[in-house]
């Protein structure tokens, strides 16, 4: 699994902290915020408006907008 760290460009309106990690075919809708160490599998999709605390690793996922995952959760 090829990991690498978010285009920066691509995610204009998404907020990442630290060594977060993005596979894929992700999408993140905008507003989002993505907390430190956090990886993004392939084929995510994460809507807007969320919050994705740090330590967090999302696979296999659809999550729609306004969500909210707390620190640590896998």
């Amino acid at each position: 699994m090829s990991l690498k760290k978010p285009n920066i460009k691509k995610f204009r309106s998404v907020k990442f902290g630290n060594n977060v990690l993005i596979g894929k075919d992700v999408k993140i809708g905008s507003n989002t915020i993505i907390g430190s160490n956090t990886i993004i599998e392939h084929n995510v999709k994460i809507g807007k408006n969320c919050v994705i605390g740090s330590n967090v690793i999302i696979k296999n996922s659809i999550l729609g907008d306004r969500v909210v995952i707390q620190d640590d959760c896998k």
